[in-house]
């Protein structure tokens, strides 16, 4: 069973890159608008508010938690359908 997991691997992993790249398409327009997600994420709430731009802040946190969110619940249902599938 392990060597048929270690075959598909790479293949698994060319899906994800592939799966992944299709998120960051739908949720960020592009590279700079995930740039300012990460730059709003590191900003005080408190800051945003009193620039006035507490609004671009949350949404742009709401992206990258989404990105981030979608990423990793991705991984997690692999590996259970994995587990259910070889183990």
């Amino acid at each position: 069973m392990w060597l048929i997991a270690l075959i598909l691997s790479p293949f698994i992993i060319w899906g994800d890159i592939k799966l992944f790249k299709y998120y960051f398409t739908c949720i960020f327009s592009d590279k700079d608008d995930f740039d300012e997600s990460i730059k709003y994420s590191f900003t005080s709430d408190w800051y945003s508010l009193f620039k006035g731009e507490y609004r671009k802040d949350y949404a742009a946190t709401s992206k990258l938690s989404m990105f981030c969110g979608l990423c990793i619940g991705t991984v997690i249902l692999e590996i259970f359908i994995l587990n259910a599938i070889f183990f």
